[in-house]
């Protein structure tokens, strides 16, 4: 079966599902809308983005509380938000964006050294919070030309990074508490793929002369790095990427594909942030997905939200079927299809 007719299969089910009333509301609905309208775009499908538009139209209906919840409830709106209001230039879609973006970048809870507190409770930083705040920030900026935005998203990622990044791996802990100065002790797979795409969005929104380019560039390039020779033979990854003896999860290996597809053809003149060697893994990875998808486009293997704990914990957490992960193979499968040489042999 073609890329194309795959993701074609995958669409049609999430559609089906969302309009039957078959997915309860999540914060991995806004991945899926924009996972939604690329397929639009990618496969010629009208419908697709008349789905996403219907369930955005309802949020903005019913009103997005920023004030009350999680951050992460509402922290990727933006996203299919930005990309409804290029495809139809109604302002109205622009300005829900820049609303999320402004409480993010003024009125959210923060710990101490600025970065931005997701979720209700103790003051921690959780690494799925970078993807929660910088990319918004980042689409959000590009859109309205305002660069304070850019460097709220560089924030969140510096200080993620300066707490829960191990420099001997290159890896991201899961998460890191400010009362008690821990950090949660394994490398969560999602985790680090949240991390990539956060950072790689940050990468490709700065200068080219900014000094913490390099930087972060060398950040990214050595997670990658080492998220690659982590890789099972199967082009999965273990949730816990350095424990072999947890399970196979599929939502991390299209993130994964979908940051080193990126990270291969984007940054500097003359080369992505990635060696372009790199993309056998992608290929790799998009080919252990494909084997997670049924007969009916349903996308299987994807862990439910996961809490920082001890390894046990990650084994327990339930795995088949969520918005977020059918949206992040959506958008993998478009890159991989279009620049990741998806077809070559894995």
């Amino acid at each position: 079966m073609s890329n194309k007719s795959l993701l074609r299969r995958v669409a049609d089910e999430a559609l089906r599902a969302h309009d039957a009333g078959e997915l309860p509301r999540h914060w991995g609905d806004g991945i899926l809308m924009l996972g939604l309208l690329e397929a639009a775009e990618a496969l010629g499908e009208k419908r697709y983005a008349e789905g996403a538009r219907r369930w955005l139209d309802a949020q903005v209906a019913e009103g997005v509380n920023l004030a009350e919840g999680a951050t992460w409830d509402w922290g990727a709106l933006p996203l299919p938000a930005l990309a409804l209001y290029r495809r139809t230039g109604e302002e109205r879609y622009l300005a829900l964006a820049r609303q999320v973006c402004e409480h993010i970048a003024t009125k959210a809870r923060r710990t101490a050294d600025g970065a931005v507190v997701t979720h209700a409770g103790r003051p921690q930083l959780w690494v799925d919070s970078m993807y929660f705040t910088a990319p918004a920030l980042v689409r959000t900026a590009a859109a309205t030309n305002e660069p304070r935005y850019v460097n709220e998203a560089l924030h969140e990622v510096q200080v993620h990074a300066r707490h829960l990044l191990e420099p001997s791996t290159g890896l991201f802990h899961h998460m890191w508490d400010e009362e008690s100065g821990q950090r949660s002790p394994c490398p969560w797979a999602r985790g680090n793929a949240w991390a990539a795409l956060a950072t790689l969005e940050v990468l490709n929104a700065l200068p080219a002369d900014h000094p913490q380019r390099p930087t972060l560039a060398d950040m990214f390039r050595r997670q990658m790095e080492a998220v690659v020779t982590l890789q099972d033979a199967s082009g999965l990854w273990h949730t816990v990427l350095d424990r072999p003896d947890s399970y196979l999860e599929t939502s991390c290996a299209a993130m994964f594909a979908l940051a080193i597809v990126g990270g291969v053809h984007a940054g500097l003149l003359g080369g992505g942030w990635l060696p372009a060697e790199m993309l056998a893994a992608a290929r790799r990875a998009w080919h252990g997905v494909r084997a997670q998808v049924t007969a009916e486009g349903r996308v299987t293997g994807v862990s439910a939200g996961t809490p920082p704990a001890e390894f046990e914990t990650y084994q327990k957490v339930p795995v088949g079927s969520q918005t977020f992960g059918t949206g992040f193979v959506l958008l993998a499968g478009i890159e991989m299809d279009s620049r990741g040489g998806a077809q070559s042999p894995p």
